[in-house]
């Protein structure tokens, strides 16, 4: 019987409804920061044939069109990108866009998840990096983490973190092959539309950290 009211579809856009519901009233995940430092760094290459440099363009034709294909459903994140600055690099297999990935040297900001912090002064961080899916598995991801980390290592920085939702398992995988270690969980929750947030320690679980209000967007995409 109920098998067969889950297939009548006033039921199942009544469900759908429900779930939408509750997701606006309570919602939480919890993001990773990962570390590397020139002792620990692993450098790694992709299975194909891999350039990845700076762009100095953040409007770059190539850019833009990888980035509009991986956020068809964000045209704002890709503004709210290219607006906060940043430096953004591009991974490109034979004149081929294939990835990119941006990263931040002064601050640490997740939207509407009530996170906000200065960065150390020698520490920058990665974040928002995507890999075409139909380039994935080749080994492009951990090669773009490997360019961007050497460069960034050589113009004096000391340590370069990078944000991953714990639920990502490809880019956490990813992010294992280049040397990086986990160090501390950022833990969410929204709450009638609230935000909160704190910090917990790899090392010390138990500790939190006071969160600040944030102000704007990061999203996770996939990478291999």
């Amino acid at each position: 019987m109920t098998s067969r009211l889950k297939k009548i579809p006033g039921i199942q856009r009544v469900r759908a409804w429900t779930m939408d519901l509750l997701r606006s009233l309570y919602s939480g995940g919890s993001i990773r920061i990962y570390a590397v430092d020139n002792h620990s760094l692993i450098p790694t290459q992709a299975r194909i044939p891999c350039v990845v440099r700076r762009v100095t363009d953040a409007h770059e034709q190539g850019h833009l069109t990888l980035m509009r294909r991986l956020y068809p459903r964000s045209p704002e994140h890709i503004t709210g990108l290219l607006t906060w600055g940043g430096s953004c690099y591009l991974a490109s297999s034979e004149g081929t866009a294939v990835g990119f990935g941006w990263l931040n040297k002064e601050e640490h900001t997740l939207d509407g998840l009530g996170w906000h912090e200065e960065l150390s002064p020698g520490t920058e961080l990665i974040h928002s990096c995507g890999v075409d899916p139909a380039f994935r598995g080749q080994g492009v991801y951990p090669a773009l983490l490997t360019a961007m980390v050497q460069e960034r290592l050589e113009n004096g920085v000391r340590e370069v973190l990078a944000e991953v939702d714990a639920r990502n398992t490809k880019s956490i995988r990813g992010l294992d092959k280049v040397g990086f270690r986990p160090v501390r969980t950022i833990v969410w929750r929204r709450v009638l539309g609230r935000p909160h947030a704190h910090e917990r320690s790899m090392q010390n679980p138990g500790a939190r950290s006071r969160a600040v209000p944030a102000t704007v967007s990061a999203e996770r995409l996939d990478s291999d």
